[in-house]
């Protein structure tokens, strides 16, 4: 947009009550960096504000104000996830929780553009629990955990060792899982596209 001229780039946008909530640049760069259009994105911000209303301002678009991964979390899309905190972790670009922003991109890898190789990388990302840039057999039981939180850790250290013999065929505690194996595995999952993703 950089032949635009300065009425576009100062245009404001508006959200049904008349007031303005950013500039047409700063949407557009939004539309640019995700696979949502203006009025999905507009949207998001509506449900952004809603999981903190206390905190965010509704009136003007406000992307340094951070929601707590709890009160991300809550978010209806989320609530039943067995991953929903997780998923929260890895989105946030600090520890204290996420802001619009970090809320866009988590919601853009929800949604039915994104390609399956991007989803596939951040589907590793939320089951590589020690950021080792691999799958090993505690990531695995973290992953099992977030299932059932009933398991005994005979069972934990029995289903890693089955789910590694099946993806690598080796069942060693030195068995790991690259991202090219696990990218592999999710090709033959019709499930996959369909599991990972929501719309909003």
């Amino acid at each position: 947009r950089a032949n635009a001229s300065p009425w576009i780039r100062d245009k404001r946008i508006h959200m049904g009550s008349g007031h303005s909530i950013c500039s047409e640049q700063q949407l557009q760069s939004y539309v640019e960096c995700t696979y949502f259009t203006r009025k999905e994105i507009l949207r998001l911000y509506k449900i952004f504000c809603s999981l903190g209303p206390q905190k965010i301002n509704s009136k003007t678009l406000d992307a340094t104000t951070r929601l707590t991964v709890e009160e991300i979390a809550n978010m209806q899309e989320l609530r039943v996830n067995p991953f929903r905190h997780r998923i929260c972790q890895v989105f946030s670009t600090d520890d204290s929780g996420l802001h619009f922003e970090d809320f866009l991109d988590l919601c853009s890898v929800f949604s039915d553009r994104c390609p399956q190789k991007l989803k596939a990388s951040y589907a590793f990302m939320i089951y590589d629990f020690n950021g080792d840039s691999v799958l090993c057999s505690d990531d695995i039981k973290d992953v099992l955990n977030c299932y059932s939180d009933t398991l005994s850790d005979a069972e934990l250290e029995n289903m890693a060792k089955r789910v590694l013999t099946e993806t690598v065929g080796v069942s060693s505690r030195a068995a790991r899982i690259t991202f090219q194996e696990f990218e592999q595995v999710l090709s033959r999952s019709f499930d996959f596209s369909n599991l990972f993703r929501f719309s909003v």
